[in-house]
Formats: structure tokens, C-alpha cells, sequence
């Protein structure tokens, strides 16, 4: 149960929320980081009210997707990312399986190969072939990262895909820029 002064702070704090999003000057769509907010404050929600157990570490809580729905290694998975910096790959992503830790991935996120896409920059992209509609993603090497399993988007459906390109040369091109030092 919140004390008075939490409620207090709450409202303030959501108050100030919502100023700054009406206030973003120069950002694309604040409707869309308003509906990410909301999104991200249902899952929080799930997680402590549903998942969560009384006298339970939220750290400890494992979480397991139905295996009909848990992509694997060598995949492409729909993942939400959270909201993010323009220059980062953010909100829900189309993303390469790298590793699968149990309840968490190793992740390369994708892009999109459009008519207008640039060239793929050999220093931190790879072009891949895939069975998605499009056929085809751009892997971006700059936005690894580690993920919960909570975070594949459970009402995509398909919610992965199989990759056509070799692993192994996806492996490669992930030690070749990540793994090995310069000289």
C-alpha cells in the first residue's frame, strides 16, 4: 500500500511526464513514445503483480515462453527493444538469435533492406537472406545486446523466422567486428 507522500510524489512525477512528452520539440511521433510508456508499464505491471510472488526476489523470477512460441539460435525473433535513441535500433525489431542463454538471448538487431536503404557498411552491418515476407534483413553489429525472453513479442504471429544465410558466416562477421582486436 503507497504512504500519502508516495501518492504525492506519483502524481508529480506523472505530471511531469506528461509535460515533457507534450513539450518534445523536434521528435517524430510522441503519440508513439506515449503508447511505448503504456506498453512498458503493462509489462512492468505483469511482471510484479502476476509473475512475481510475495516475499519473492524479482531478480530470481524466471520466465518462460511456450516452446511453440520461443524462437531459437540461428533465428530471427520479433523482440521489443524499448524506446531508444534515434541512432539505436529501438522499439520492436525484427533480431537475430545469437545466443540462447535459457532465459536470456544474445541479440543482433535487423533492419529492413528498402528500395532507399543505403549501402550495407561492411564495418558493423551484414545484408542476410531470411524467410520473413521481405526475404532479406540487414544485421546491425553497433546494437548487440543482451535481452530477457520477456521481451519477444508474443502477439506477432509468426513470431520468428528461419535465417537462409550460413550461420556460420554470421558467426564469423560477428568475431571478425566484435571479437578481434585491431593491430
Amino acid at each position: 500500500m503507497l504512504t500519502d507522500n508516495e501518492k504525492k510524489i506519483i502524481d508529480e512525477k506523472i505530471g511531469y511526464i506528461k509535460k515533457t512528452i507534450k513539450g518534445l520539440q523536434n521528435y517524430e511521433n510522441p503519440c508513439k513514445l506515449a503508447d511505448e510508456i503504456d506498453k512498458w508499464l503493462y509489462e512492468l505491471a505483469y511482471f510484479y503483480n502476476k509473475l512475481v510472488k510475495k516475499g519473492q526476489n524479482p531478480s530470481e523470477v524466471i520466465y518462460n515462453l511456450p516452446p511453440s512460441e520461443r524462437p531459437k539460435e540461428g533465428q530471427i525473433a520479433y523482440i521489443n527493444l524499448r524506446r531508444g535513441y534515434p541512432k539505436e535500433t529501438f522499439d520492436d525489431h525484427w533480431c537475430y538469435i545469437l545466443k540462447d542463454y535459457g532465459t536470456k538471448y544474445l541479440i543482433i538487431p535487423t533492419t529492413s533492406i528498402k528500395a532507399d536503404s543505403g549501402e550495407c557498411n561492411s564495418l558493423y552491418e551484414m545484408d542476410i537472406i531470411d524467410k520473413t515476407p521481405a526475404g532479406k534483413s540487414r544485421l546491425q553489429f553497433t546494437d548487440i545486446r543482451s535481452i530477457d525472453i520477456m521481451r519477444v513479442c508474443r502477439s506477432v504471429h509468426p513470431n520468428s523466422y528461419d535465417v537462409i544465410t550460413d550461420r556460420n558466416d554470421i558467426i564469423q562477421k560477428f568475431q571478425d567486428l566484435i571479437l578481434t582486436q585491431e593491430k
